[in-house]
């Protein structure tokens, strides 16, 4: 997670708390958008990975993911084959979602 210039890395390998990521990630996939103005800078970003992968970037040194979202004070955003999109997202989802990675 990063946190403006401040990087602090939190893993979350607990099967419910990463179910319970994905509930609210699925819950707010729809309805991303781009933006005319400049893309927001997020608060935290995720990064999405496997195991396999975790062994790639240990090894190697490479950044390889299975995805990422990017998580502003009240938007979520990320790739899509349209670049980077944005949609809103609730005080709750986002409160909710803080609380699964601290």
């Amino acid at each position: 997670m990063a946190t403006g210039t401040q990087t602090v890395e939190t893993v979350v390998s607990d099967p419910g708390k990463i179910a319970a990521i994905i509930e609210i990630l699925d819950a707010n996939k729809s309805g991303m958008r781009g933006t005319w103005v400049t893309y927001p800078t997020p608060s935290y970003t995720l990064h999405f990975e496997t195991p396999e992968l975790t062994e790639i970037r240990r090894v190697h040194g490479r950044q390889s993911s299975v995805g990422y979202r990017w998580l502003g004070p009240d938007w979520i955003g990320g790739r899509s084959e349209k670049g980077n999109v944005l949609r809103t997202i609730s005080k709750e989802d986002h409160k909710r979602l803080m609380g699964l990675l601290r």
